[in-house]
């Protein structure tokens, strides 16, 4: 009908624009950061980041549970959410042919 509205984003990511007075560690939270940010259209921004796991565990946990993913993808399972970053550290040269 005339005048209803299409599907709408469920969500918006937007990232700081302006400056960032604020940046703290999350107190709970291993290798969390939270910062805060005035938008320029008015009100304010908080963002959290956290740093990938495969940084900080290294050959461990990390590389570990991606090998596994990969393996797991090749033989015809779920890729489990392998990215394409993810796909070049484990150094696949056929990284697309399970996706």
């Amino acid at each position: 009908e005339a005048g209803e509205a299409g599907p709408k984003p469920l969500f918006v990511h937007d990232a700081h624009c302006g400056e960032v007075p604020d940046l703290h560690w999350h107190p709970a939270e291993p290798w969390t950061l939270l910062s805060v940010a005035e938008a320029e259209t008015g009100g304010g921004q908080v963002q959290v980041w956290r740093v990938l796991d495969l940084v900080v565990e290294g050959e461990t946990r990390g590389e570990l549970a991606l090998r596994d993913a990969w393996d797991e993808c090749m033989a015809g399972g779920d890729p489990a959410g392998l990215d394409p970053m993810r796909r070049r550290i484990l150094g696949a040269r056929d990284a697309d042919a399970c996706f």
